[in-house]
């Protein structure tokens, strides 16, 4: 059930995201902020449903099969959501969206949302195309799930990624408004105060994941561990 409902979360999007680029809001009565605020919303739910199998332990998504254990600690079954390259990716769609819904409140500028949707776009259809994390297969008493990758069960996995991905994907306001600045020739005062708000925002996050990711990379590795993603924040 929760590996159709998370496929149709993902059409549902499409179709807000669609009707949005093809300027068919007004025709079924539907403002732009709203249909931006229903993009957001069905674009975020994914990600929920993706929690909620991990959590019950639905042996029915393949990918919950693949990167949890049924008799996991609770919060290991919820971290599991972003154990693999899936829901990783699902995470990413989530937190873009979830930054377009609050950056909404404070900036309703239509093209400069119409950036983040197409972003957004780009991610959900590489998911359907090449790794959709909702992939069903037939269930049965005898899965217990094959587990998350042992490395992967450390309490700083809860708050790592997360942490990580707050900070690059906090970028994609700044990176939207300055192009929105560089086509529209508009160089008001509000645009580069929000630009630095943002910017400041991805900052602490990425700096603070930098932290956890160190320590954690020596408490499991040892001097010799280190991370690609920790060269790519810095």
């Amino acid at each position: 059930m929760i590996s159709l409902l998370g496929n149709l979360s993902f059409y549902f999007s499409l179709f807000f995201i669609i009707i949005l680029y093809l300027g068919w809001g007004n025709k079924i009565f539907l403002k732009d902020q709203i249909l931006l605020n229903l993009i957001y919303l069905g674009s975020i739910i994914p990600f929920i449903f993706l929690v909620i199998g991990f959590t019950i332990s639905d042996f029915s998504i393949l990918n919950v099969v693949q990167n949890s254990y049924i008799d996991d600690p609770i919060f290991f079954k919820v971290t599991s959501a972003w154990g693999s390259h899936e829901g990783s990716i699902l995470l990413w769609i989530f937190l873009i969206n979830f930054f377009g819904f609050i950056f909404l409140k404070s900036n309703n500028n239509f093209q400069i949302h119409k950036q983040i949707v197409f972003i957004s776009a780009l991610f959900i259809l590489y998911l359907l195309l090449s790794s959709n994390p909702f992939v069903y297969v037939e269930n049965s008493s005898e899965i217990v799930g094959l587990g998350l990758n042992p490395i992967l069960q450390h309490i700083l996995f809860v708050i790592h990624p997360p942490t990580l991905f707050l900070g690059y994907i906090g970028l994609i306001i700044p990176f939207v408004l300055a192009s929105h600045i560089l086509v529209s020739k508009d160089f008001s005062q509000n645009l580069f105060k929000q630009m630095l708000f943002w910017s400041k925002i991805s900052w602490f996050f990425l700096t603070f994941g930098i932290v956890l990711g160190s320590y954690w990379a020596y408490s499991e590795l040892g001097w010799g561990g280190r991370s690609n993603c920790k060269k790519f924040t810095f």
